[in-house]
């Protein structure tokens, strides 16, 4: 499988984007959020040895976008959690995580449903910090 087909990569669209955005300051912010954001995700990703947590990495893609990629090489089954067939014609069902349902598939948005208001807050200090 081509390597950029093993890593996941999904971005910000939401209102933190337009917070920064509106702030006029510099990426330092984008920054800060995106590590703000991959500390707040992480009980939400799905822990087996911990190298999909330890894959996610931060990248401010200009114009006030950032990007967490995180790139071991189930990063897409898992973030999905759908079943299917693999290269080899084998067929297999969603995965049960770990820590479920805390951990599993769509880690972005359970960790903006449970601490957006925290993100928002702890960027707003960074901010006002300057």
């Amino acid at each position: 499988m081509p390597q950029n087909l093993q890593n996941l990569r999904f971005s910000f669209n939401r209102s933190v984007d337009s917070v920064i955005k509106s702030s006029g300051i510099n990426d330092a912010a984008l920054r800060f959020t995106m590590s703000t954001a991959r500390e707040l995700m992480e009980e939400f990703v799905p822990k087996d040895t911990g190298r999909l947590i330890e894959s996610a990495s931060e990248d401010v893609t200009g114009d006030f976008k950032g990007r967490i990629t995180y790139s071991g090489p189930y990063a897409r089954r898992h973030f999905y959690n759908t079943g299917g067939t693999d290269s080899l014609g084998r067929t297999f069902s969603p995965a049960v995580f770990n820590g479920a349902p805390r951990r599993g598939a769509g880690w972005d948005e359970a960790m903006l449903n449970e601490y957006e208001s925290e993100l928002y807050a702890r960027v707003d200090r960074f901010i006002r910090r300057g």
